[in-house]
């Protein structure tokens, strides 16, 4: 929205008056007498007062705009780096809004019901110029046409001429503008926000303006205008611009998006500054949002253009907070921040109009940092080529309509043109600056509009290019072409678009745009593309005498390549009715279409394919990435088809497939999937490919071929089996792809060895690995383990005594050390002793050798007495070993009788005797004591455990009674090592036996 000021002073303040006041007309007043409705709405309802004014004196003011008083009020240049005041300013009000919940609420509470009510909306005109002449130089020569532009790789309709989704209002004039982000487009006019499917044009979502912005604190629902909405494709965050219509207090809201998605949540900051304001025009870079508007009396009259500079990175995070910049008074009207493409600059450069006839302009610059902003004002410029005249009023031309008539008569009613101020954000790109602007031509007196654009330098600002879209024979009556409402959006390589409405006495009014490329000669546009040619005659003033049109339109580069160009133009749209009454709504439709000229297109490409498992039953999607190497403003189609490896169709290893993919406009990748049919059949891995065959909107690059890799998860087992006291690893099951190989580890305890392993049933050998090699059936394996240790017990031949107990300490030795603890359990047992007789006492315990030690005793306790008798033995015998074998498992105790031993040594023997003397094990010299109750032949032989003689101490006669008989193991005989030994002692055709421990 904006203000008809200073040309048109007093309709100005009346008007100020009655759209301050009122935000609707209803559509059954009388002529002569208007009910203004006054509407404060809330989020939940709406309050309304109504007022009685002469509509004469609202719409009709009897002054001309050349008798007006005002009209004599002029704008002053900008004094160069010079800022009236700043001050620091934080958001009033602020919320988070989630725009998709926001339109299900709308969508569930439904549209209100008719009447329909009208909502016009005034606008911003240049205030009156100097009345110099002319600037000197050559005067630019008129657009001719040389080449084609483009036409629209796609187009679609935008929002069109409803009522507000969260009221009955219907809006003149729309204020047309949007912006498109990757994967989706959102336009912003003064009725709703609307979201679409970039792809195809398809709405996702839809919400009024007042319910966008109610969250943010705002009450002047029925007052937004001047909706403004672009797309930063640096941050990838939307930013949303309105004003309140508040007489004195007007409000400023930006909305922020938190992520590259519309239909997310949003930042919203509700801005008080305090002034009557109107028209903002937006910009940013990565520092700040730029809102220049302009500052107004409460009369309606012009005083000052006023910039507020919010700190972009913090509203990014959910704080508002900024700086207000106040101009010099009467300077800065509709100053217009630039967009900036770049990541980098710190420069946010801010340009104005001064005068149609000096052809002048200014550069002003925002520097600093984001908390800290500095602005400063450039000095005037002039545009070579010439000056031109400054339009306004009712001038814009169109056909009659397609039926009914026109209430203005035999010549349809003209359309309001605006005038030539920088009426949408300039583009900055490159060190340059890019804007347009609507104007009157030819300079000596106006037959028609154009659309001028131009190229700055920065930072100096001087002109760099420019050029003008006209149609030079044009007039209101002879069918010429008129051109209005432009802006400009440049890509990636220095090619621009400018959008436009076309209109004409032949034609309704029309959408349309012309493209410049980055190698076209300089200061010229190709042919003019209308992309959306009007429908329909149009016509709809509320009653005001004002055909409304605009007030702007928008153009931008796509984000997702950089290169397409959009652009959103309102046009003529069919008229519902013949009506065309002066007063709320007739027949007559506004609407506005979005159209894309696409860059270059992507390169398609196929990626690794996926390595996995089949499964062992139905289906297994193997998933295929296909890449774009960029985003396209275009949806991209690509063919693709299967074909066989190892893996075959025939043998039912996969599903063949032959279609197609849809990637979304601005999306870079999709993904295409085949289907692998599971089973339980043991093979080797199989394979299959993908190939890209063709592509829509893409060409085919390499790689356009990849391969899936059938993993077969269908094994043969080797079953592995330890026994006690080691491991096989891996052990169990082990299951074995077909053709692989499998090596298993073997290991032994501390203290044991590998005794033996089997595969198969088979003996390979005590091997500590085994490897499977081109597996092909189930197997099985185990190993078997034995101590490398042995623990012995020696004997012991000692006297009983005559009373208590002795003990019988028999020798145990582990045959070498061990890690690990050893243990055996002994037990005593009967020889010719017996626990009956009492001659010893019977006892059970475990031996152990702690880690390292290879020697200990075990004691049994033998009784003593008083009685004679011959010698007696008793045994001791080990068992259930722990980390060890047993080697001599039995220890022989001979009991000495030591009562009565002359009368026993006189006495005749009775029977045979045979001890090893001493303690056992033994050492160097072995004793064998020998009873013999006659004389006669004995003979006594040392053997090893191998059964080989080692020694022959005695062979010979020995008279009755007990002899001793000595073995040295350093005699004649071989020298005997440290081990096991047996003694062998045979008389009277009679043999004993006994063990022995050798030690050395």
């Amino acid at each position: 929205m904006a203000y008809n000021e200073m040309k048109f002073g007093v309709f100005a303040i009346h008007a100020t008056k009655r759209t301050r006041l009122s935000r609707g007309v209803p559509s059954l007043a009388q002529p002569s007498e208007v009910h203004l409705l006054w509407i404060v709405r809330s989020s939940h309802q709406f309050l309304a007062a109504t007022l009685s004014i002469t509509a004469v004196s609202l719409l009709n003011p009897p002054a001309s705009i050349a008798q007006s008083d005002h009209a004599h009020v002029r704008v002053a240049e900008p004094i160069p780096g010079q800022v009236r005041n700043t001050r620091h300013i934080d958001a009033a009000g602020n919320a988070v809004v989630n725009f998709e919940n926001l339109a299900k609420q709308e969508a569930l509470s439904g549209r209100p019901m008719p009447p329909v009510r009208a909502l016009i909306l005034p606008e911003v005109e240049e205030p009156a110029e100097p009345l110099s002449s002319l600037s000197p130089g050559s005067i630019q020569a008129p657009y001719s046409a040389f080449a084609a532009s483009p036409s629209p790789s796609s187009s679609f309709m935008g929002l069109d001429d409803i009522p507000m989704v969260d009221s009955s209002y219907i809006v003149i004039p729309p204020d047309v503008g949007g912006a498109v982000g990757p994967t989706k487009i959102m336009s912003g006019l003064n009725n709703n926000y609307r979201i679409f499917n970039k792809s195809d044009g398809s709405v996702i979502s839809t919400v009024g303006t007042a319910t966008f912005w109610a969250p943010s604190g705002e009450t002047a629902l029925n007052g937004l205008t001047d909706p403004r909405t672009l797309y930063d494709p640096y941050n990838n965050r939307w930013i949303a611009v309105m004003q309140s219509v508040i007489p004195g207090a007007g409000d400023i809201l930006v909305g922020v998006s938190q992520t590259s998605d519309p239909s997310g949540n949003w930042f919203l900051y509700r801005f008080a500054i305090g002034f009557t304001l109107d028209f903002p025009i937006v910009g940013f870079n990565k520092n700040w949002i730029s809102v220049s508007i302009n500052r107004y009396s409460t009369a309606g009259l012009f005083q000052r253009g006023i910039n507020l500079v919010l700190n972009y990175p913090l509203a990014r995070t959910g704080t508002g907070t900024g700086t207000i910049f106040t101009h010099a008074v009467n300077t800065h009207f509709c100053s217009a921040p630039c967009a900036t493409y770049s990541p980098t600059s710190d420069t946010l450069y801010v340009a104005t109009h001064l005068s149609s006839a000096g052809a002048t302009y200014t550069l002003d610059m925002i520097t600093g940092t984001p908390s800290a902003p500095v602005y400063t004002a450039g000095g005037s410029q002039t545009r070579p080529g010439g000056g031109w005249v400054q339009p306004g009023g009712q001038l814009l031309p169109q056909s009659a309509p397609n039926s009914g008539a026109s209430s203005c008569g035999a010549t349809p009613c003209v359309i309001e043109t605006q005038d030539a101020q920088i009426r949408s954000a300039p583009v900055y790109r490159g060190g340059f600056i890019h804007y347009t602007q609507t104007i009157g031509l030819p300079s000596s007196g106006l037959a028609h509009t154009g659309v001028q654009w131009t190229k700055l330098d920065t930072p100096s600002g001087s002109f760099a290019d420019g050029g003008r879209i006209e149609d030079a024979t044009a007039n209101s009556s002879n069918g010429g072409k008129w051109y209005a409402y432009p802006h400009i959006a440049v890509n990636s390589v220095g090619d621009f678009m400018v959008g436009y409405s076309q209109f004409s006495s032949a034609q309704h009014p029309s959408s349309g745009y012309s493209v410049h490329l980055a190698g076209d000669v300089a200061g010229t546009v190709r042919d003019p593309v209308i992309y959306k040619v009007g429908a329909d005659y149009y016509h709809k003033d509320f009653g005001s005498g004002r055909n409304r049109w605009g007030d702007f339109s928008q153009a931008q580069v796509d984000p997702s390549d950089d290169r397409s160009l959009w652009t959103v133009q309102e046009y003529g749209e069919t008229r519902v009715s013949t009506n065309d009454g002066g007063t709320g709504a007739n027949g007559s439709r506004w609407s506005t279409y979005w159209a894309n000229v696409a860059g270059p297109v992507p390169t398609v490409t196929i990626a690794t394919g996926p390595s996995q498992s089949e499964g062992n039953s139905g289906l297994t999607p193997f998933t295929f990435a296909v890449n774009l190497s960029t985003g396209y403003s275009l949806p991209v189609t690509v063919n693709c088809q299967t074909s066989d490896g190892t893996a075959t169709v025939a043998g039912n290893d996969y599903q063949a497939s032959a279609g197609s993919i849809t990637i979304p406009a601005g999306a870079t990748s999709g993904t295409v999937t085949v289907n692998v049919v599971g089973d339980t059949n043991v093979e080797a891995n199989e394979t299959f490919t993908l190939t890209l065959t063709s592509a829509t909107n893409a060409v085919i690059g390499s790689p356009s071929t990849s391969t899936g890799t059938i993993v077969n998860d269908d094994t043969y087992t080797i079953t592995a089996t330890a026994g006690a006291n080691g491991s096989i690893s891996p052990s169990g099951a082990v299951a074995v792809n077909s053709g692989a190989d499998e090596t298993l580890t073997i290991a032994a305890d501390a203290c044991y060895h590998i005794a033996d392993v089997l595969v198969d049933g088979v003996s390979v050998g005590a091997v500590s690995t085994y490897t499977f090699t081109n597996v092909t059936a189930n197997h099985t394996i185990s190993a078997g383990f034995a101590p490398s240790l042995s623990v012995s017990i020696g004997d012991v031949i000692a006297i009983e005594g005559n009373v208590g107990t002795t003990g019988f300490d028999f020798p145990v030795r582990l045959s070498g050390p061990c890690t690990a603890t050893v243990q055996a359990t002994w037990k005593t047992a009967d020889g010719t002793a017996t626990v009956a007789d009492g001659d010893y006492v019977a006892d059970s315990s475990a031996v152990s050798f702690a880690p390292g030690a290879t020697s200990g005793i075990l004691t049994v306790r033998v009784n003593g007495d008083l009685t004679p008798e011959g010698q007696e033995t008793i045994l001791v015998n080990l068992s259930n070993p722990v980390n060890a074998g047993i080697a001599d498992g039995q220890g022989l105790g001979t009991i000495l009788n030591d009562d009565g031993a002359s009368a026993v040594d006189n006495a005749a023997l009775r029977d045979l005797s045979f001890a090893v003397e001493g303690g056992n094990p033994v050492a160097d010299v072995v004793g064998f004591r020998l009873g013999l109750p006659a004389s006669t032949r004995a003979e006594l032989s040392i053997y090893d455990v191998a059964g080989r003689r080692v020694g022959h101490p005695l062979s010979g006669v020995l008279g009755a009674g007990y002899h001793t008989v000595k073995w040295h193991v350093h005699g004649g005989d071989a020298a005997a090592g440290s081990g096991v030994y047996f003694v062998r002692f045979t008389a009277e055709g009679r043999t004993f036996t006994r063990r022995f421990v050798l030690l050395r």
